[in-house]
Formats: C-alpha cells, structure tokens, sequence
C-alpha cells in the first residue's frame, strides 16, 4: 500500500501537481474562481479558476445500527478486523458484502448472509448470478434470501440479529461481528455546498450534466459522488474526459458522447473474476440489441494460474 501511494505522490511531483493533505470544503465563490479551504496538518485557502469534486462515497448505514466498526461493520470495517470471528454475518448480499463474506469465509469463519430480496444478485444477469451462487455455496456460505431484518442488539459477546425469513418465521442469528452492506452512499458531507450555491439531488448526490458539468460554472464532478454506477474505471473516465474539457474547447468537441448514457461493464473482484452485465432485457428496453457469448472458465489462463476453472465468462 505504501508502495502505491508513494507511486502518486511521484506521479504528482512529476506532472508539476500540487498536494495538500487534508479535507477541502468550499468557502464562497471569489474573483475569478472558488475560495476553498483545506483543514488538515496546516490550514490552507486556496483560490481556483476550475474545481473537480472527487470526493467518492461512503457505506450506507442500516437504520438503527450505526458503524461502531468493532462490532457493526462496513466494508472498511470489516477490513481492519485483527483475528478471523469464529461467527460472521452480513447483511446485503451485494458484490461488496460477497466479497467480504468470501474473504473471511476462507479464512474460517462460519459466515450467514441475509438478503432482503427473493433473488440473488438480481441487478446481474441471471445466468452469471447462477454460476456465483453455485460458488458461494460451494465455498460454504450460508446465504438466506427474502427476509425482513429486525432488531439488531450488540454487546461485548456479539451481536444479534432479529429477522423474518422467507416463509415469516420469526428467527434470531447470534454472531461475533456483522457486516453490513446495504449500498453506498455519494460523500458530500462536509463540502459545504450551500456556501456557494452547488445543487445535489434528492440522494444527496451532486447533480451534473452530462460533461460532469456542476450547476456552477467552473465546477465539476465525477465518480461516486454524481449519478450512474459507482464503479472505478467510470470514474476515472470521467476524470479523463472533465480534464480534456477543462483543457481545450477542441477537446469538448472531440469526447463529446454523453457520459452518463455510457453501458459500464462491472466486475466484481473475489477469488475469482466474475464479470457482470445488464441482463438483455434491461438491454432490450434501453434499445439496445444484445449479442449474446459465452466460454467457459478453463480456457482462460489467468485462471489456471489461480486454481479457479469453474464457472462460465460471457460478453454482450
């Protein structure tokens, strides 16, 4: 980790980008640009022409059980643990959880899953969600799909979770540690955008066009915190593009397809790769012709290199 980081603090030094660490809010618009202020180490103002808003996103907390991060846990939570709990649950059943529920799986954890949807991994296409749920399985994931979570209760011993399952059985499940990952949520908290002015949307999102363009000029926004799927390689895109506009009107002109009309592919990363598309009808509603493909996993050999042959790779 250290090694990356030092990786972009070089990349800054070489491409002449001035750091400042700390956390940066908006203080009022200014000649010329935006007044902000950086709070870290050593307060700093600073004044800019142009503004990109990259602040990313934060886990979405579960009403009445807020992070602790030593008992409730998000995705950051559950990363820090320091001994593999011998009872692991988690609520939500998105590629995040999964990954977290794998992750602590294989290293011996008994672990639960409780969806509140009928379906597993719904938002995927359902062949691929099939061969996933073939593979948790396997791997011995407890997962219970369909249920209505309850009273969640913790103490020095753990922590209990009462829910309804799918048949409206009042149940109880008695773990060390719970994850919960519900979604994720666009982090604006702490910009102070009324300062000067910046719209969100009704899910606290900053609302852009589609150039990532703010309803302020000079300001913009890109990955997490604005619409559309929270996945990296969109954000980096839009990243790329925001700084081409700002750079040359000639830019603008050149990268002008919408961003927000863009079909992100998604990947989600376990043990092993699992890619996942829209399914063809959501393809087939959006005027979009799907073209079907498929391979199964022994041809690829990145995943001989790994042990992981199992499962089906497909493309639309």
């Amino acid at each position: 980790m250290k090694q990356n980081n030092d990786g972009i603090l070089y990349l800054f030094k070489k491409n002449k980008v001035t750091f400042f660490h700390g956390r940066g809010s908006f203080v009022k618009a200014a000649e010329g640009g935006y007044e902000l202020q950086v709070s870290g180490a050593a307060e700093e103002t600073l004044v800019a022409k142009q503004v990109v808003v990259a602040t990313g996103s934060n886990a979405r907390a579960l009403a009445g059980a807020p992070f602790d991060e030593q008992n409730i846990l998000s995705n950051d939570g559950a990363l820090r643990l320091g001994a593999v709990p011998k009872r692991l649950g988690l609520i939500g059943s998105g590629v995040i959880g999964l990954e977290m529920g794998s992750v602590w799986r294989r290293l011996g954890s008994d672990v639960t899953v409780l969806e509140g949807l009928p379906t597993f991994l719904g938002a995927v296409d359902e062949q691929i969600a099939k061969e996933a749920k073939k593979a948790f399985d396997k791997q011995g994931l407890n997962i219970e799909l369909g249920v209505k979570v309850g009273d969640i209760t913790h103490s020095k011993k753990g922590v209990s979770v009462a829910y309804t399952n799918a048949k409206g059985e009042a149940q109880t499940l008695e773990v060390d540690k719970l994850i919960i990952s519900i979604g994720r949520v666009p982090n604006t908290h702490g910009l102070n955008v009324e300062a000067v002015g910046l719209q969100l949307d009704e899910r606290g999102a900053i609302v852009v066009d589609d150039d990532c363009r703010t309803n302020l000029p000079g300001v913009w926004a890109v990955g997490d915190v604005v619409r559309g799927p929270m996945l990296a390689h969109k954000a980096e895109e839009e990243g790329v593009a925001v700084a081409e506009r700002i750079r040359s009107t000639r830019a603008c002109q050149l990268q002008h397809h919408s961003l927000g009309d863009l079909h992100q592919p998604r990947n989600c990363l376990g043990r092993s790769d699992r890619a996942t598309t829209q399914s063809q009808w959501s393809c087939l509603q959006g005027g979009h012709l799907p073209v079907p493909g498929q391979w199964s996993g022994p041809c690829a050999g990145r995943h001989h290199r790994h042990g992981e042959v199992s499962g089906r790779r497909g493309h639309r």
